[in-house]
């Protein structure tokens, strides 16, 4: 079906059904499919199908080919969409009219590793006849493979310019932002001009926007997951990420400032050295020290003193010219965990703070090792049965949709399993299997799609359906999978609990690590004694058991 813009999302009109997009979930998707064709070794339909799915992702929320500003020294920048129908460079009026907040931009859609990635599959995956899938621009001209790239570029550009005007020198970020840098009419979507010019108010007369409920100028839940999106560019295209342009607000180029993710995440990381009051970088720093406490817990109210903004007096650091609210507490999954990937890279500065007369020297390997495992230990997972499963404590343990999306992102950056894309395999071309050779549905399959059509028909019978359908996921754990016949409100029910188990499994294996205090980081150990390649075995071993790695 072809949409017209009333059927797409729109920003003012959140309670309206539609069928858009937002561009943080749509890169995010698009990621997946990526690697899920470099698992599956490249097949040509799954390749055609993500080839047009990074195509459409650029139109449809970064603009691509048409939406675009051209800085001083002639370089084409993309400004990421909040969503296909609104935000970013999106004119206020016209043709092209914004269904949200005139020129308002979230910096946590700033997905630099995705777009790297997407142009490593390219660059990979391309044919000539991938080239009928690209747009034509306004005036007809048609675009190439170089002009889709060339997006990416711009895109990533752009949003380390905007992060740098967006965030303060404690590593907070503002949710919402404004990046107005109108062309000369509103149906032109491409001109000269900066859109950082103003940033974080949209325009000289410092207005705001915001949308989803969050504040502009505050750090909150949107802003949050920047630091594990900066964390995954420093982990999967170290290099590339080092190597940032910094621009005046004029939009020239300057010289006198360094900035990139692993400069950004280090901004967290002498936060919480600075303002915690323990050193997670000695094992056991932040542990309790009271009778009857348990051995080995994180006390998180010592490391919430970093990011303290629902006590008085409130840390130092938090607010600035460009985040200039202070914004939720630290005791949120989604506001801590999406911190602790500030670890993941070198602290191999030396920062003098002159007003606490203090020295940060650079840290070492194992401190980081000690600190990620610090924040492992701040929930307790001990409480484990086979008919109950987990019941997971702690403060900042909680297990509801949103909080547990971050802290399983945020625990998957740290627990040292992301990886590039990888290499086609020559031994065999993945293919669909002929008709007459598909497996046919086994007896037990049969058996269960009955159960399924039983459960589906019975409508009082909500926990035979939930229990109808099962699957495991990558840590060997039952997981119920809701079915499309599922309510609302079930399917969100499972979906969480789901999210959940694998957080749980996430932890567990930076967990294992702290019992040995002569740990090293898995990523240090040899293949021959055990290192990564024994690391994989994970997924299919006992984590308490006699052969945990």
């Amino acid at each position: 079906r072809r949409y017209t813009p009333r059927h797409l999302c729109a920003a003012n009109d959140p309670w309206k059904p539609c069928h858009g997009s937002a561009a943080d979930g749509d890169v995010d998707a698009v990621l997946g499919a990526v690697y899920i064709a470099g698992a599956l070794n490249y097949p040509i339909d799954l390749v055609d199908i993500v080839v047009r799915l990074i195509i459409t992702f650029a139109s449809a929320d970064l603009g691509f080919p048409d939406m675009y500003r051209t800085l001083p020294d002639g370089k084409r920048i993309f400004v990421p969409k909040a969503g296909s129908q609104w935000g970013g460079l999106t004119p206020p009026d016209g043709k092209f009219k914004t269904l949200g907040p005139e020129w308002c931009y979230n910096p946590a859609y700033f997905a630099p590793a995705h777009y790297r990635t997407f142009k490593q599959f390219l660059s990979k995956v391309w044919d000539k006849r991938f080239e009928a899938y690209l747009p034509k621009t306004l005036d007809g001209k048609q675009t190439q493979l170089s002009d889709l790239t060339s997006a990416f570029d711009g895109a990533i550009l752009a949003g380390y310019n905007i992060l740098y005007y967006s965030s303060c020198e404690s590593g907070t970020v503002s949710n919402w932002v404004g990046v107005m840098a109108p062309c000369e009419t509103d149906d032109a979507l491409s001109c000269k001009g900066v859109p950082w010019q103003y940033t974080p108010f949209v325009g000289k007369d410092k207005g705001e926007c915001s949308t989803s409920g969050t504040r502009w100028g505050t750090f909150g839940a949107d802003a949050g997951r920047t630091f594990w999106r900066l964390a995954m560019d420093y982990v999967l295209h170290t290099a590339d990420s080092e190597r940032v342009d910094v621009y005046w607000r004029s939009g020239w180029v300057n010289q006198n400032i360094t900035f990139n993710a692993r400069l950004f995440l280090n901004r967290i990381v002498t936060q919480y050295r600075r303002y915690a009051s323990c050193d997670g970088g000695n094992e056991g720093g932040c542990d309790c020290h009271y009778p009857g406490c348990i051995v080995n817990a994180t006390e998180p109210f010592q490391l919430a003193k970093a990011f303290a903004s629902d006590k008085w007096p409130r840390t130092p650091g938090l607010t600035c010219d460009a985040v200039p609210h202070h914004g939720q507490a630290w005791w949120a999954g989604f506001m801590a965990y999406p911190t602790f990937t500030a670890f993941v890279a070198p602290y191999d500065i030396t920062v003098n703070l002159t007003d606490d007369n203090v020295t940060l020297l650079p840290l070492h390997e194992w401190q980081h090792t000690n600190w990620m495992e610090t924040f492992a230990h701040i929930c307790n997972f001990s409480n484990f049965t086979e008919e109950g499963g987990w019941k997971i404590f702690g403060k900042v343990c909680q297990t509801t949709y949103f909080h547990v999306s971050q802290e399983t992102i945020s625990t998957m950056v740290m627990s040292d399993v992301l990886r590039p894309l990888p290499e086609k395999r020559k031994e065999a071309e993945l293919t669909v299997a002929p008709a007459e050779k598909v497996r046919e549905p086994s007896k037990e399959h049969e058996k269960q799609h009955d159960e399924n059509a039983k459960a589906a028909a019975d409508g009082d019978n909500q926990e035979a359906l939930a229990k109808a359908v099962m699957k495991k996921n990558a840590f060997g754990q039952s997981l119920p999978t809701p079915p499309s016949f599922l309510p609302a409100w079930l399917a969100q029910s499972v979906g969480a609990m789901s999210a959940s188990v694998l957080a749980i499994g996430g932890l567990l294996s930076i967990v294992k690590c702290r019992r040995n205090p002569r740990a090293r980081s898995v990523a240090s150990i040899p293949d021959e004694e055990g290192g990564p390649a024994r690391y994989q075995q994970f997924a299919a071993m006992d984590l308490d058991g006699p052969d945990s790695p």
